[in-house]
């Protein structure tokens, strides 16, 4: 490591892009040099099983590359989508009082389950190979 790292989670997915120049410019100006994105984007990245959209995220990363702050790009693994508690309710963790959790919040999943283990390797597959950036030991460059 050659530098102190400064930064946190960036979560572009939840504003309007429109704002998103001044979020990077902000950072610039706090000395922001790492983010983290994408933890909690799996909705934005798979709107439905299969359908990848990577558009936005493609956006996101060219501005913070050239504002200067490089990227952790994490799995959307923590916040499974809608459709995938819909199509799999079976997936959602169940209290000790046996009561089966709904989706609308964090940590909504059984990471024991099948059909979550299979649906959290097939996001991280599409992202995976993501041939925008490739870890230089110094974050994510172009």
């Amino acid at each position: 490591m050659t530098r102190l790292w400064y930064g946190g989670d960036y979560n572009p997915e939840q504003w309007d892009p429109s704002v998103w120049k001044e979020d990077v410019e902000l950072m610039r100006q706090a000395g922001v040099n790492l983010v983290t994105v994408g933890v909690f984007s799996w909705s934005s990245l798979e709107p439905s099983p299969g359908e990848y959209r990577f558009g936005w995220l493609d956006q996101v990363l060219d501005l913070l590359h050239d504002g200067g702050v490089s990227v952790d790009l994490a799995t959307p693994t923590a916040s499974p989508p809608p459709w995938f508690s819909r199509l799999h309710p079976e997936a959602l963790p169940v209290t000790l009082d046996g009561v089966r959790l709904t989706h609308g919040s964090r940590d909504t999943y059984c990471a024991c389950a099948p059909a979550y283990r299979s649906a959290a390797v097939g996001i991280a597959r599409a992202l995976g190979p993501y041939p925008r950036f490739v870890d230089t030991g110094g974050g994510l460059r172009r």
